[in-house]
């Protein structure tokens, strides 16, 4: 996400990034606007691995595009300092493309404006329908569709449309196992919308709060939501004694024990009243978990971490 004065310039993974968790997204963008340190950037290996695989599947899909339409298939090269390729020649060489009627465009680069802030993507296809319309599609190693692929689809689509182009009414994903899914954009437009809105919602809120000179986004505050499993809610939660570290815990149990005023797992052994919404045997459960995990020694063997008893459950 870059920020330059009022106006902001999003992407479909950083949409994605704020779905799952709106304050891992905030904390991304406190590091990048100096408000903390990074984390430490820890390479993971099944998902460089994954990363590998799926630029094999997206390669294996342009592959048969160019059996079928040879030549006439246009690649376009992503921006690149290096390579001297800038965001404003990749999308000048897609526009050429789309205006020529290509048969089909690989990684077409998209933009689009909505309410000050601008929306940049790029598309793994934009495929010509014998109908004369464009239909994006986009390939994911996953067997089945996930909402942030289909958000990211109609994202594509809306962009394709503001350069005026004409667009199938349907988007798709070709998914790990080779086929092909359709979606109709119209279903999944009021949800990408949703998103979106409160994604530039949440980043003018940041930027009035203080900018780059302001604190950073604070746990548990209530305005943000938590995934409670990316790397900095799991910071967090270790470095509060967060109840989430309470084994098999869920968020909605979490929720229900804040309004009753326990925050900590120290709060929730320490408890001897009733929760609402919380039955008692399952209470009794939790509270006993928080108990053992308290009263832990120094001595004792390392207690697994919370999220890998929550796998392990």
């Amino acid at each position: 996400m870059h920020i330059e004065g009022d106006v902001i310039t999003w992407s479909a993974s950083e949409l994605a990034r704020a779905s799952a968790c709106e304050f891992g997204f905030l904390r991304d963008l406190d590091a990048r606007q100096g408000r903390i340190a990074p984390l430490p950037d820890n390479p993971d290996a099944m998902l460089e691995r994954t990363s590998v695989l799926g630029a094999q599947h997206e390669q294996r899909v342009l592959e048969r595009y160019r059996h079928q339409h040879g030549d006439a298939v246009v690649v376009i090269p992503r921006p690149d300092r290096a390579a001297g390729v800038t965001t404003a020649e990749a999308h000048r060489l897609t526009r050429e493309a789309l205006t020529h009627r290509a048969p089909v465009v690989a990684q077409a680069a998209l933009e689009s404006v909505h309410d000050g802030a601008r929306y940049v993507g790029y598309a793994d296809f934009v495929v010509l329908e014998a109908d004369g319309t464009y239909r994006v599609e986009d390939t994911k190693l996953a067997r089945s569709a996930k909402v942030t692929a289909l958000l990211q689809l109609a994202a594509y689509a809306e962009a394709l449309e503001a350069m005026g182009m004409r667009v199938h009414p349907t988007v798709s994903l070709v998914l790990g196992d080779g086929t092909r899914t359709d979606y109709s954009h119209a279903d999944i437009a009021p949800v990408l919308h949703l998103r979106r809105d409160r994604l530039l919602a949440m980043v003018r809120e940041r930027q009035r709060d203080g900018a780059t000179n302001g604190p950073p986004v604070a746990w548990n505050d209530p305005r943000y939501t938590i995934c409670g499993a990316c790397p900095h809610c799991e910071t967090e939660i270790e470095a509060t004694d967060d109840i989430l570290t309470v084994a098999t815990l869920s968020r909605g149990q979490r929720e229900r024990l804040h309004a009753a005023g326990i925050v900590t797992t120290a709060d929730l052994a320490a408890r001897t009243g009733p929760v609402p919404g919380i039955g008692r045997e399952t209470l009794d459960r939790l509270r006993e978990q928080a108990r053992l995990q308290a009263s832990a020694t120094r001595g004792a063997p390392p207690r697994m971490r919370w999220w890998m008893r929550r796998r392990c459950a």
